[in-house]
C-alpha cells in the first residue's frame, strides 16, 4: 500500500492548510515524469564510480527513504548524492526503474499519476519523489 502521508505533508506546505479543496488535480502523463526526473540523473551520474560494484540491498531502503524526506525537506536534489553509497544505489534502482515504468506507460498511453494544481516543476519533481521512490518496492530485479 502506497503510504502517501508524506507527500500530503510536502503538498500542504507548498499550498496551504487547504490544498485539497483548491488544488484541481493535473494529470501526469509518462512523459512529464520522465522530464521531472531526469535530474537526478546528474546526480547520480557523480557517484557511478563508487557504487559500481555496490549491490541492491533491501536494508538501505529505509535510508534512502530517509535521504527523498531530506530532498523534500531542503528541496536540494544534491542532498540524495550525500548518502552513503548503499542508499544511493538504491535511490538509483528506484529512479531507473521508476523511469522504465514511465516510458511504458507513455508508450501504452496511460498516465501514470494526478499531482495537484499550483506546484512549481521542483515541486512537482520532489512530490513524484515522495510518491513513487519513497517506499518503493522494486518492480524488477535488480541489476
Amino acid at each position: 500500500m502506497l503510504d502517501t502521508a508524506p507527500a500530503e505533508e510536502f503538498f500542504r506546505r507548498c499550498l496551504g492548510e487547504d490544498w485539497q479543496e483548491k488544488a484541481t488535480p493535473v494529470s501526469i502523463t509518462g512523459l512529464r515524469a520522465t522530464e521531472l526526473l531526469l535530474p537526478l540523473n546528474e546526480v547520480f551520474r557523480k557517484h557511478l564510480s563508487e557504487i559500481e560494484g555496490v549491490a541492491y540491498d533491501p536494508r538501505f531502503e529505509s535510508a534512502a527513504d530517509g535521504a527523498i524526506d531530506d530532498l523534500a525537506a531542503t528541496f536540494d536534489i544534491g542532498v540524495l548524492g550525500q548518502a552513503p553509497p548503499g542508499v544511493i544505489r538504491v535511490l538509483l534502482e528506484q529512479h531507473t526503474q521508476m523511469i522504465t515504468a514511465a516510458v511504458a506507460n507513455e508508450a501504452a498511453g496511460n498516465p501514470i499519476i494526478s499531482l495537484p494544481s499550483g506546484l512549481s516543476e521542483e515541486q512537482q519533481r520532489i512530490g513524484l519523489a515522495l510518491l513513487f521512490l519513497r517506499g518503493m518496492k522494486l518492480l524488477w530485479p535488480s541489476w
